[in-house]
């Protein structure tokens, strides 16, 4: 079969034997081998939403792409097909797109050729963006065609707004002969990392590139968009030769500073895991106080609404260095930083992966022999309070659910990912931590209902291109909250950077 490497995408993905039990309720308390009585606090879970996928696509084929706007965004190549089959002739970037009246599948082929996806951003006007390449097929494998990768925005309603070819980078030309700036070195391809700049309305993106063939030092590129247009403002701004093992992990957009940190995780390397970027021809690098950051291995930066800033690093590049989470507030000072000693023992989790901002607390995840372990710090001081593991299943009522990963999510909370892998339903639980040990009270034992599709079907245009009809149920009444289950036919016609959309 032809495959598309897995999207990384900054959600934490679980995949050995384990399951979590939950009562078929609106909220549940979860309780793991690590949760003790002692704990000062305990986790909780309350359902969002629930949503069925569309036909054709398996939960385990999508990737979180984006949970920051009240929405879910979710990434997936479909159309694959085994080389002898037609390969990728049919392959789209399908993102589908999960909100509080339910939800929606959106497929996109740029140039109408076959696409897959690469990368995903939410827009606040309730489009995205998104970061895919053209697709070809090598040795009965799907790869990105060679100089096939592509940047386009997707309004609010489906349509494509503008498209720009990464083609467009190599043709640019040097900033001293008028041009926005040279492309360094030999396209690899698309980087899955964006950011968007409300204030100037402009779109941070990245593309790889190498020194020349069979060299593996990297030159990863950035360059800048304008959200209306499409039109490239400036490109070739470069972070210099990088180590193999260095990679790009997050562009995040500080208000406060109004301009753009961006961060690598160096791995073995030496090289600067830090930048920013304000708008001018270059590239500052940028050192958070307090620490020697060349010398760590940093997994994962994360900023909150308030403008802190949290650093999960490993006190050594050594792989049984300790974690250590710091906290900087919007000025830059730091405000805490706490060392998590790492456990030993053949069933003690690995290293730290993920931090995920609540609003009193944070997560901290660990890779675990079952599932995924957590402990929950004070987010105004990084105190520990208590530690969670969660399997990689989580029962509500009789139905297991497959446990695909932990999103953040809108308003400083953090989401369980979960689908129930015959049916294709999804759920969204938010993580909530509560004071104390478990009651009996904290569970509420209404049934929440998965419900079954129906109603009529929707319908749109989208800029004459195909439009996948979708059956909606209304929002269920009672204790429940408010979704719907929706049922999609992703269309199969294909235009010029079509765009098909559920409505």
């Amino acid at each position: 079969m032809c495959r598309l490497a897995a999207l990384a995408l900054g959600v934490s993905w679980v995949g050995a034997p384990g399951l979590v039990q939950a009562q078929d309720a609106l909220s549940e308390d979860v309780f793991g081998p690590d949760a003790t009585a002692e704990d000062a606090v305990h986790m909780r879970l309350s359902e969002v939403r629930r949503y069925q996928l569309p036909d054709g696509l398996a939960p385990g084929e999508l990737k979180v792409a984006s949970g920051v706007d009240g929405r879910t965004l979710y990434a997936a190549t479909t159309g694959l097909a085994a080389a002898e089959e037609g390969g990728v002739q049919e392959a789209a970037c399908t993102i589908v797109e999960a909100q509080e009246d339910g939800a929606r599948a959106i497929s996109f082929r740029f140039q109408d050729k076959p696409t897959g996806c690469v990368g995903v951003i939410a827009h606040p006007d309730g489009g995205f963006f998104v970061r895919g390449t053209h697709l070809t097929v090598l040795n009965l494998e799907s790869v990105p065609a060679e100089r096939g990768g592509f940047t386009a925005r997707i309004d609010a309603a489906g349509r494509e707004v503008w498209a720009l070819a990464d083609q467009t980078l190599l043709e640019a030309t040097r900033v001293a002969d008028g041009g926005t700036g040279e492309f360094m070195g030999r396209y690899i391809g698309a980087s899955p990392t964006m950011a968007f700049n409300p204030q100037t309305n402009r779109l941070l993106a990245f593309s790889n590139g190498e020194l020349s063939a069979g060299d593996s030092r990297r030159l990863t590129q950035a360059h800048v968009i304008d959200a209306n247009s499409g039109e490239l403002r400036t490109s070739g701004l470069g972070f210099g030769i990088q180590d193999s093992g260095t990679v790009l992990k997050t562009a995040l957009y500080r208000a406060a500073q109004n301009d753009f940190l961006i961060h690598f995780q160096t791995g073995a390397g030496t090289d600067n895991p830090f930048f920013s970027y304000n708008g001018r021809r270059s590239i500052d690098a940028f050192e958070p106080a307090g620490k020697q950051w060349r010398e760590r291995d940093i997994p994962e930066v994360v900023l909150s609404a308030d403008q802190s800033l949290y650093i999960l690093s490993r006190t050594s590049k050594r792989p049984d260095a300790d974690a250590e989470v710091s906290a900087y507030n919007a000025q830059g000072n730091l405000l805490w930083s706490v060392v998590l000693a790492q456990d030993s023992g053949p069933t003690s989790p690995g290293a730290a992966e993920n931090i995920w901002l609540l609003k009193d607390h944070i997560l901290v995840g660990f890779p675990a022999p079952i599932g995924t372990a957590l402990r929950v710090l004070e987010r105004a001081s990084g105190e520990q309070v208590g530690q969670e593991r969660l399997g990689v299943n989580v029962v509500f009522g009789q139905i297991a659910y497959q446990i695909l990963g932990i999103a953040q999510a809108a308003q400083a909370s953090a989401s369980l990912i979960s689908a129930e892998p015959q049916t294709r339903i999804m759920r969204e639980d938010r993580i909530e931590i509560l004071s104390g040990p478990p009651t009996p009270n904290d569970a509420n034992d209404a049934d929440a209902g998965a419900g079954e599709p129906g109603g009529p079907q929707g319908s749109g245009e989208s800029g004459g291109c195909a439009v996948a009809k979708a059956d909606a149920l209304p929002p269920l009444s009672g204790l429940s909250l408010a979704f719907a289950v929706l049922v999609f036919t992703i269309a199969n016609r294909r235009r010029t950077n079509c765009v098909y959309s559920g409505e």
